[in-house]
């Protein structure tokens, strides 16, 4: 695509008529180790295996992953980074230490926060997924 400089660049020019051509981007040649390296991944993840589609898919495997429990509100625009976890955890899906990510469900945001927060109090690795409404009913337990 154009960017928005070029876009208003061309704008600017057509309205001069001044004339003006955008080159296309060379193509990136890219360094044999890391050719090789993106080929393995392929070859690894294949087309049809399972990887991340969107940045909400990315975001919720690695809260999964990296978390021993994961306490969720899901009312908020986040409600699919919450269901993604739940559905990981009701199929038995292990995050990074091997073991079943725990999902709890909880009343309110506050409550998702108030968990969280003992959770981590205690050393445990916790994750909550909320919008900006939501992290606002978050900060009274907080602080």
């Amino acid at each position: 695509g154009v960017s928005a400089a070029a876009g208003a660049a061309l704008a600017l020019a057509i309205q001069k008529k001044v004339s003006t051509s955008i080159e296309k981007p060379k193509k990136l040649e890219l360094e044999p180790r890391i050719v090789a390296a993106l080929e393995a991944a392929r070859r690894e993840c294949g087309d049809g295996k399972w990887g991340p589609d969107d940045g909400a898919t990315a975001t919720a495997w690695v809260a999964y992953q990296m978390s021993d429990n994961a306490f969720i509100f899901p009312i908020t625009p986040s409600t699919l980074l919450s269901e993604m976890c739940d559905t990981w955890s009701a199929g038995g899906v292990q995050n990074a230490f091997e073991q079943v990510t725990k999902i709890t469900q909880l009343q309110s945001e506050a409550g998702a926060a108030g968990s969280m927060h003992g959770a981590l109090s205690v050393g445990g690795l916790a994750t909550t997924f909320t919008a900006s409404q939501g992290l606002l009913l978050m900060v009274p337990n907080m602080y």
